[in-house]
């Protein structure tokens, strides 16, 4: 069977394999593609905070530290418990996945899901 390869370099090239390697290869391509669709389900990121909450999250300080000096925010975070702090600063400042959190804490991917939008949700509640 032949099948053309493309090389990192963008080089085409067509090769002969036989056929159990082609079925080999077809089932690592649909491993990866299932594996990066896994991911992308998992994955909260700013743009769907802002597209399902309708919540932007502005760029207004390096350091959570100096955005913490801000007397509204501050008011704001105040509201959240301490669950909710961490979580806010572990995936927005430190840029933390969710996947990782959730492993790191031994809890459910969908516990701290909800407890992060629950967080989100409370401070959109008070911005309106």
């Amino acid at each position: 069977m032949k099948v053309t390869y493309q090389f990192v370099t963008g080089e085409k090239q067509e090769i002969e394999i036989d056929e159990r390697t082609y079925q080999e290869i077809k089932e690592l391509d649909r491993q990866e593609y299932n594996n990066n669709q896994r991911e992308r389900r998992r994955h909260c990121s700013a743009d769907r905070l802002r597209d399902e909450f309708d919540f932007e999250l502005q760029d207004t300080a390096d350091t959570l530290d100096e955005f913490l000096q801000y007397d509204t925010w501050q008011r704001y975070l105040q509201q959240l418990n301490d669950r909710q702090k961490d979580l806010v600063r572990r995936v927005f400042f430190n840029g933390e996945k969710i996947t990782d959190i959730a492993r790191d804490l031994g809890k459910s991917f969908n516990t701290i899901k909800e407890s992060l939008e629950g967080a989100i949700k409370k401070i959109k509640k008070l911005l309106d």
